[in-house]
């Protein structure tokens, strides 16, 4: 008796493989034996885990503490999003647990700024002035110096400026910028920087860093808008020439004038001064 064409398909559990079998009796004496696979590419798949949400509060306000997630049933690994607030309610810290392992999560100070931040295995560390302003900046990867690494000091008026960075390229300096001296000019100081790269390469730039100045109500009251610029001169002698370059009025020019005088007193009696010439613009905008 010949036997018929029999086709068996066969759904492997736990992927969606098939199998299809053929046995054929076209020619009787050889009684070939066909095997086909048809879309037998092995698709393996891994469930994301079961997770219980979990939130802690502080005993005496009820405010929250901290909200996270943990796998179950181990209930000790964590993974997701995860919150830690204060008892005032302020976030402290946010971020990601892959498997137990945090992945990525920033540190923030009771003003809302960030102390820390990790995120793709870069660690970013702030530090900064009682005032707010940033003081320094840092970056590691894997224990390794990376990135800029920047610190500043505050002139007369609380306001930064730079005193050293330093560049890193595979844990090794490239390049290196240090402050050699800043003069306060009254309402601007003026930041000698001096860079120096691998090779020993110098290079010497001037950088003023402004104070908040003040808008007349005069000139508020009529709406006048613009930059003026004001060009100072200075002397290893201590000698202050300025100029203004264009004039907005309405009292906007007087307090510049005011304090560059008296700082041409002030350099004479108390600094150590370089040669430097600089052209500093002035914005005045309405908000």
């Amino acid at each position: 008796m010949d036997l018929e064409l029999v086709i068996l398909k066969k759904r492997i559990r736990n992927n969606s493989n098939r199998v299809i079998l053929i046995v054929s009796n076209n020619y009787p004496t050889l009684r070939q034996l066909l095997l086909i696979l048809i879309g037998f590419t092995p698709l393996v798949t891994l469930g994301q885990p079961k997770l219980m949400e979990v939130t802690e509060r502080y005993p005496n306000t009820k405010t929250i503490k901290s909200h996270y997630f943990v796998i179950k049933p181990e209930k000790k690994i964590y993974h997701g999003a995860f919150e830690v607030y204060r008892s005032n309610g302020q976030i402290d810290e946010q971020g990601y647990f892959e498997y137990g392992v945090k992945t990525s999560y920033i540190k923030f100070d009771t003003k809302g700024q960030v102390l820390k931040e990790l995120k793709d295995s870069i660690l970013t560390t702030n530090v900064y002035f009682t005032n707010g302003e940033l003081k320094s900046i840092q970056k590691t990867k894997n224990g390794e110096s990376l990135g800029t690494w920047k610190t500043y000091d505050l002139n007369q008026c609380n306001k930064p400026y730079l005193i050293s960075s330093t560049e890193y390229q595979d844990n090794r300096v490239i390049f290196k910028t240090e402050s050699i001296n800043n003069i306060f000019l009254g309402i601007f100081s003026v930041n000698t920087l001096v860079t120096q790269d691998s090779n020993g390469n110098i290079d010497t730039t001037h950088v003023n860093t402004s104070c908040d100045a003040i808008y007349p109500s005069e000139a508020r009251r009529n709406q006048i808008e613009g930059t003026l610029f004001i060009k100072i001169n200075l002397t290893s002698g201590c000698d202050l020439t300025y100029e203004l370059i264009n004039e907005l009025g309405y009292g906007i020019e007087d307090q510049f004038i005011d304090k560059l005088e008296l700082a041409k007193k002030n350099l004479q009696a108390h600094h150590v001064c370089q040669d430097i010439g600089v052209t500093i613009p002035m914005k005045f905008e309405l908000q």
